[in-house]
């Protein structure tokens, strides 16, 4: 075989004499298929429909890869196909959508082509879980800590702000890492439970436990900058998080994707976790710049509230908006057990 969309002149063949014969003389040796892309012909099809220019295509029929892999192959390469499935998928959508220019559109299709609806399905099974949690552990938390910090910054009391965000830290870093523990080690129950009905959804599962931690933190750092009425390293820091996010979803599930839908899967679902971690790296940095004292020199003198107070006053401007909050969640996850 050889590598890119034009393996063959004429027609496709492939030496399978020369394959038993290796298989002979090294029994049980592990043998890769380099450049064993089908080029599927809906997708050529496809890209030359929207602007592409790939006439004559053409690589190894899949029977030919069945027959292979039933003698000394364990192992084929694809990577044509998954830049196929990508490139054909960006096309469409671009030429249907000709003002669109975000790439969080339209490099979701490309995902959707990579893995197609079965992948889609395993990837998205895990989801719901992931927002309850989610929500569970931080929900309305950013809004209660921005409020806090904001009345004590108009008091020009800087020792209180951080005093709140150093309490709201230390919050929302136990319930994340209780939530993600939760998850991770939960897996193997949520679907021997049946709550989750598709067991190829563990690896999707386990991968998004991390994202749960890390969006705890972010929303504990978002809430606290938004307290200084600065909503510039929030806007930076969400589109670090989605293009992360994108480009880790799509790199992972295609280079798992040989190894099976499950495991592309639970690749794709990596994105979630990296880009948390990419944003929180933008928001330590804008954490960092902020006025440590008033710019006007006043100091605040009153009186101080007690870790107890400001913790319950945290929980009494959070809890109403979680509530609210967790209903879209729990009805996904109702969703889960029916479908």
């Amino acid at each position: 075989t050889s590598h890119g969309a034009y393996k063959f002149k004429g027609n496709p063949y492939l030496d399978f004499d020369r394959l038993k014969k290796v298989g002979e003389l090294l029994p049980n040796f592990p043998i890769v298929l380099h450049g064993a892309s089908s080029v599927l012909p809906e997708f050529v099809a496809k890209c030359n429909e929207f602007g592409g220019n790939i006439p004559g295509a053409q690589g190894v029929p899949e029977a030919m890869l069945r027959q292979a892999a039933q003698m000394a192959v364990c192992k084929i390469n694809i990577d044509t196909d998954l830049r196929l499935a990508m490139t054909a998928s960006v096309r469409e959508y671009l030429a249907q959508n000709p003002s669109e220019f975000d790439p969080r559109k339209y490099l979701g299709p490309a995902r959707d082509g990579i893995l197609g609806g079965e992948g889609i399905g395993i990837y998205q099974m895990a989801f719901p879980i992931y927002l309850l949690l989610l929500q569970i552990s931080s929900a309305g938390v950013p809004i209660a800590i921005s409020i806090l910090t904001a009345e004590r910054l108009a008091l020009h009391d800087f020792g209180g702000a951080k005093r709140v965000f150093n309490l709201s830290f230390i919050m929302l870093t136990i319930t994340g890492l209780i939530a993600s523990l939760a998850m991770y080690f939960g897996a193997d129950w949520l679907i021997s439970s049946g709550i989750i009905t598709e067991s190829r959804a563990y690896y999707s599962i386990i991968a998004l436990a991390p994202a749960v931690f890390f969006v705890t933190w972010i929303s504990c750092f978002r809430g606290y900058i938004q307290g200084y009425e600065m909503m510039t390293p929030t806007a930076v820091s969400q589109i670090v998080e989605q293009l992360l996010r994108v480009i880790v979803m799509l790199g992972a599930a295609a280079i798992l994707l040989p190894y099976g839908l499950p495991e592309a899967a639970g690749g794709a679902s990596l994105g979630a976790g990296v880009g948390a971690f990419g944003a929180f790296l933008v928001l330590l940095y804008y954490y960092y710049k902020l006025p440590k004292a008033s710019s006007t020199g006043e100091s605040y003198d009153g009186p101080r509230e007690s870790s107890g107070e400001i913790l319950t006053r945290l929980v009494g401007l959070a809890l109403p908006i979680s509530l609210a909050s967790i209903m879209l969640p729990l009805t996904a996850n109702l969703d889960l057990l029916i479908v």
